[in-house]
């Protein structure tokens, strides 16, 4: 019954307990119920449990919507590098407050100020220098 319920709409995985999520005889392992779900709309990952969820279904939630990075918690912050925080970045500078400091570089950084000034907000202290300042006042004239 809940695998046709994933299949109508994937986000109704939210409302499935977390026991059927899994295979119970494998703890670790997804339900196919589970799986269809993030084929469905991989940006259902937020409603699975945490230590499931793998790399590849952040990528795809991304991917899928990169407004996505926005439901990425603490838990999952290690899975974003910085080919991911790259990808985001391209789609809508302003992301940048999104991104972990862990994938965020000088490059990342200029890209976001010269697409918008505005993200220069966003951008971290130790980063941040009167280059990219400059930056800022050219993007946003």
């Amino acid at each position: 019954m809940a695998l046709k319920v994933v299949e109508y709409d994937a986000m109704n995985i939210k409302y499935i307990p977390d026991q059927f999520k899994q295979i119970e005889s494998e703890p670790k392992v997804l339900s196919d119920m589970s799986i269809k779900a993030l084929e469905k709309n991989p940006t259902c990952f937020k409603f699975l449990p945490k230590d499931l969820i793998l790399k590849e279904h952040i990528e795809k939630a991304i991917k899928y919507d990169f407004n996505n990075i926005k439901y990425i918690n603490e838990n999952f912050k290690d899975l974003i590098d910085k080919e991911l925080a790259h990808y985001v970045i391209s789609k809508d500078s302003m992301m940048l407050k999104f991104i972990p400091a862990e994938a965020i570089d000088k490059n990342i950084c200029l890209d976001a100020v010269r697409s918008n000034g505005l993200s220069i907000e966003h951008v971290p202290k130790e980063i941040k220098d009167d280059e990219y300042v400059e930056i800022a006042k050219n993007a946003t004239e």
